[in-house]
């Protein structure tokens, strides 16, 4: 089974990761995605909605009332993005 990682530093030198993988060698293939390479990532098109979901044309009276709109819409949206069409689309 593959297991597609970033270069996050939690990630790439956390021992407990290193260990993990070297314990589950045998079933667990790392691939590591490029270091800053954001159009490999599927969340940063999850960031990118959101922000415009969130912050275009919208006023918020407080910062408590924008940080429920926040927790409201990750509680709730579903982006529906299919991984193997935005990684296609990076590419081209």
């Amino acid at each position: 089974m593959l297991s597609v990682m970033d270069k996050a530093t939690p990630h790439y030198k956390s021992q407990k990761i290193r260990s993990y993988l070297e314990k589950h060698k045998d079933v667990l293939i790392p691939v590591w995605l490029p270091t800053a390479s954001p159009e490999f990532m599927v969340l940063e098109e999850c960031w990118n909605i959101s922000r415009n979901d969130l912050q275009l044309l919208t006023y918020y009276s407080s910062f408590k009332e924008f940080t429920k709109s926040i927790g409201e819409y990750f509680r709730t949206k579903h982006f529906n993005l299919n991984m193997r069409n935005y990684l296609l689309a990076s590419i081209g």
